[in-house]
This record gives structure tokens, C-alpha cells and sequence, in this order.
């Protein structure tokens, strides 16, 4: 998917100038003085006036520093970036494709706290050999700037060998999935039911590493003891499956249902108040790998949290049922959840409590699947309810 340089009447130019160290393995970049190279576009006109105490250009300067990843499975790549007028900004948005001015993924990094001197830092993850192209872009209440000058982010080479560095061995071993039994009636003022009978063409899967592209290979329908049931078998990291039916957006209100994996290194979560496909952003309620299920945000975290974990780690070939309730209080989002296993009482209170106040935070989105590491993962009975 090509993304535009600038939507129809835009005006915020943007460029950035970057120079690595001689020391190219290291991965260090720097931010370099009178080394911004500044293009812009002509006004609109309608909006002259509003920006005519700024200048026909806005100017973003970026600099970049790769970390060290400790598996050659995946890189951080981390970000520093400057804006000369803070105020116009609503958010930044990452563009990131694997071919020049061809941009097949956008990440919304938000409007992160800059430090003392006005310097914005963010990171993304890519794979390990993957060499991308990126530049960034400034959106504000009612204009999007055209997108920064590209910089190319190599792939890193293979390690000593020809081989790339593994994980730790982990459990391989799976465990049969019991019998879900039979599903719970809807909820009565449900005005969202799931059970998957009608098999997942209403469901858009998203490639590997929270990319934006469609995949529709990796998340099918299948028969768990006569229960039909979302499922993936895939081992990549950080795939999703969002709920694209219509009305597929939704705000305020308690999503529920049931999951379970197979393998204890599996890692396996439901989103809400998802932005895909249009933006990678989203809660989660998820478990990584051997962890027990907690809430997140990504990309940019930014949760407050009374708990965030709910102290469930899930043992393979067990179903567990989840509720999250998420609403947007005016200043802050509230998102409560609790997990607990099929057949047992559940939780009298939330067992994780967070908010989020950040800036440019979402107040509505999709609800979806996420999956992780090993074994087949299995998902049913999703309701919404306000």
C-alpha cells in the first residue's frame, strides 16, 4: 500500500537531517547542526491566517540511534525528533515501508514528553534483516503535514556464521484442548454476539510485528468438540485478527468472551479500542509468553495502574473467560478486566485497574485478537455490551 506525501490542502512541511558515526556497527546516529534541509508547500489559503504568526514551513529535525536487541529475531530502533511548534501538533505518526516512498505501515506515536531541550524520543520494533525506509509526518486538529525526508534503517547482518542468534529452548510439548462446553445465552442487552458459527469473513488479519498489511492466511475457523472457534496456529510474533463487520467501531462498553491456549510459551490476548488497520494502536488484555494476563497499551504504553497484571497465568488446554470494560471518561479512559478459568466463580471486582490520560489517546476503536510465540491459540463467544 503507497501512502500519500500530503492530504488535498496540507501545509506543514516537514524535513529531517541525519549523520551516522564512522562506527557503523554500533548503530549510533546523531542529530547534526544546520543540517536540516527544509522543503515546504504552498499555503492554503483558508488556513494563512490562522498560521501566519508561524512561517509557510514547519520544520521537524530527526535524529535515530539503533539499541542492541538481545535475540537477533527482532531490533529496536529508537527515534529523537524535533518540532519548532509543539502547539499545532495533535500527534506524530511514524511511516515505515520496506521500499523507498512505498509506506505499508503507520505507527501513531503519539505526542511524546519531550525533554528539556524539545527533543521527542519514541522507538519501533522491526525484524532483525529487515532494512526499512521511514520518515515522519506531524498531524494537527485539522491538517496533516506532508511526511519528513526518508532515512533508510539497514537490516542488521547475520550473526558470525551465517547463522542468526535463537532464543533460549523452550517447552515444546502441547496439551489437547478441553471441551468448551456449552456456550452461555447472550447477554440481553448485548448489541455485539461472536460465536463464530457463521465461520470469520467478517474478521481482517494483519501481518507479523504489528504491520498493517492484510494477511488472511492466519487466523481460521475450526471445530473445538463440536464449538466452532477462532484459531491460529502461527508462531510469528505479534499478529492480530480485528473484527471488521459494520458497524465495526465501537466506544464505552464491556467485551467478554473466552480463550485458551495450547503450549505454556504461547502468547495469546484480545484488543480493544483498536485503531487498526488504519493506525497500529490498541489496548490489550494479554498474556506474553509463561506470563499471566495484564493490560497494555501499544506502542506507547502510558497506562496508570492500580494493578496492571491479573495474577492469572493460563495453563495450557484450559479455557479461561475475560471481561474488560473500557470507558472514556472525558479526561481519561478507565479500563478494568478480570480473567478467570471456566467452571470457577467469577472475580467479585477488576483484578487490573488502569487509566489513560496521555494525549491523543483513543476514545473508540475495534475489538480483536493477538497472538504470540508457540502452539495454536483458540478464541469464542465475543459480546459486547453498553
Amino acid at each position: 500500500m503507497n501512502f500519500p506525501t500530503g492530504l488535498p490542502g496540507t501545509d506543514l512541511a516537514m524535513a529531517f537531517g541525519l549523520t551516522t558515526t564512522e562506527d557503523e556497527s554500533s548503530r549510533t546516529a546523531k542529530q547534526t547542526k544546520n543540517q536540516c534541509p527544509v522543503w515546504s508547500r504552498g499555503m492554503n489559503p483558508r488556513l494563512k491566517k490562522r498560521l501566519i504568526l508561524t512561517s509557510i514551513a514547519t520544520v521537524l529535525c530527526l535524529g535515530a540511534q539503533g539499541l542492541v536487541p538481545a535475540f537477533a529475531l527482532a531490533r529496536t530502533e529508537g527515534l529523537r525528533w524535533s518540532h519548532p511548534n509543539p502547539a499545532e501538533v495533535v500527534r506524530f505518526e511514524l511511516l515505515i515501508g520496506t521500499a523507498s516512498q512505498s509506506y505499508s505501515e503507520i505507527r501513531d506515536l503519539g505526542r511524546p514528553t519531550p525533554d528539556a531541550q524539545g527533543v521527542y524520543s519514541s522507538s519501533f520494533d522491526v525484524a532483525d534483516e529487515t532494512t526499512v525506509y521511514i520518515a515522519i509526518r506531524a498531524v494537527g486538529t485539522d491538517l496533516t503535514s506532508v511526511p519528513s525526508n526518508e532515512k533508510v534503517r539497514a537490516g542488521l547482518p547475520p550473526t558470525e556464521g551465517g547463522g542468526t542468534v535463537s532464543p533460549p529452548p523452550a517447552d515444546t510439548s502441547s496439551t489437547s484442548i478441553e471441551d468448551p462446553g456449552v456456550s452461555a445465552a447472550p447477554h440481553p442487552d448485548a448489541f455485539l454476539y461472536v460465536d463464530f458459527s457463521a465461520g470469520a469473513n467478517d474478521w481482517l488479519d494483519t501481518q507479523p510485528n504489528h504491520y498493517l498489511v492484510e494477511d488472511d492466511s492466519l487466523f481460521v475457523v475450526t471445530d473445538v468438540a463440536g464449538n466452532p472457534t477462532l484459531t491460529t496456529q502461527s508462531q510469528a510474533t505479534d499478529i492480530l485478527s480485528h473484527y471488521a463487520g459494520t458497524p465495526s467501531d465501537f466506544s464505552n462498553y464491556r467485551f467478554s468472551g473466552r480463550m485458551a491456549l495450547d503450549q505454556s510459551n504461547g502468547g495469546i490476548g484480545v484488543t480493544f479500542f483498536s485503531l487498526f488497520p488504519q493506525y497500529t494502536r490498541y489496548y490489550g488484555l494479554k498474556r506474553d509468553p509463561g506470563g499471566a494476563f495484564g493490560l497494555s497499551a501499544y506502542p506507547y504504553g502510558g497506562l496508570s495502574c492500580g494493578t496492571q497484571s491479573t495474577s492469572v497465568v493460563p495453563q495450557p488446554g484450559k479455557w479461561y473467560q475475560f471481561e474488560v470494560s473500557v470507558k472514556d471518561e472525558g479526561t481519561q479512559n478507565r479500563i478494568e478486566a478480570s480473567v478467570w478459568e471456566r467452571g470457577t466463580t467469577r472475580p467479585s471486582t477488576p483484578q487490573a485497574v488502569c487509566t489513560d490520560s496521555t494525549y491523543g489517546r483513543p476514545t473508540g476503536g475495534k475489538i480483536g485478537v493477538w497472538s504470540a510465540g508457540a502452539g495454536q491459540k483458540y478464541w469464542d463467544d465475543f459480546e459486547l455490551v453498553q
